[in-house]
C-alpha cells in the first residue's frame, strides 16, 4: 500500500483479511441461488450466520436483513431448520464492516437470484428486495479510518473481521 492508504486502517483492514473474504465469495457464489436447493441453503447459512452477529452487534439493518431472511426461507424451505451459530463477544464495527460488505455482496447476487426460473425462488423476495444502503458503507469506512493502525482496537477489529468471515465459511463448507 502507498500514500496515504498506508495510514488507513480501513484499506489495511482489507488486505489482511483478503485471503477470509475470497473463501467466503468462492463459496457464495459456488451456490446456484436461483435454485430452490441452492437459495435455501443460501438463507440459511446467512440466517443462522447474521442472528448470531446480531446476538453479539445488534442493528436495525441487521435486524431487516435477518427478518428478511426468516420469511424467505419459510417461502422455500419451510420445515428447514435453523441452528444459530456461536459467535460470541464482537467489536461492532467488524459486524458493521460485515453487515454492511455483505450488503454490497448481495447486490451482486441479485441477478443470479432474479433469473430464478423457479416462481417459489422469485417470490422469497424479501432478502433481495431489501432498500438500498443509505450511507452504511460510508459510514464504516469512515468510522475504521479513524481507527489507529497497530492499535489494540485495531488488532481486535482485525481478529473479528477473521472469526466472521470464518464463522460464514465454516458454516458454508459444513453444510455443503
Amino acid at each position: 500500500m502507498d500514500g496515504g492508504a498506508s495510514e488507513d486502517f480501513r484499506f489495511a483492514l482489507r488486505a489482511a483479511t483478503r485471503g477470509d473474504h475470497d473463501r467466503v465469495d468462492r463459496l457464495v457464489t459456488g451456490l446456484d441461488i436461483a435454485t430452490r436447493a441452492g437459495f435455501a441453503r443460501f438463507a440459511q447459512v446467512h440466517l443462522a450466520c447474521f442472528r448470531a452477529v446480531q446476538d453479539e452487534a445488534p442493528s436495525a439493518t441487521l435486524a431487516a436483513m435477518v427478518s428478511a431472511l426468516r420469511a424467505d426461507l419459510a417461502k422455500v424451505a419451510p420445515a428447514a431448520r435453523v441452528s444459530v451459530a456461536v459467535l460470541g463477544p464482537v467489536d461492532p464495527l467488524a459486524a458493521a464492516y460485515m453487515v454492511e460488505g455483505s450488503r454490497m455482496g448481495t447486490r451482486v447476487l441479485h441477478g443470479r437470484w432474479a433469473a430464478s426460473k423457479d416462481a417459489l425462488v422469485r417470490a422469497a423476495d424479501r432478502y433481495f428486495g431489501l432498500p438500498p444502503d443509505k450511507g452504511g458503507w460510508r459510514a464504516v469506512t469512515s468510522a475504521l479510518g479513524q481507527v489507529a493502525i497497530g492499535s489494540p482496537r485495531a488488532a481486535r477489529i482485525e481478529a473479528d473481521t477473521r472469526r466472521l468471515f470464518a464463522l460464514f465459511a465454516d458454516r458454508l463448507e459444513a453444510e455443503g
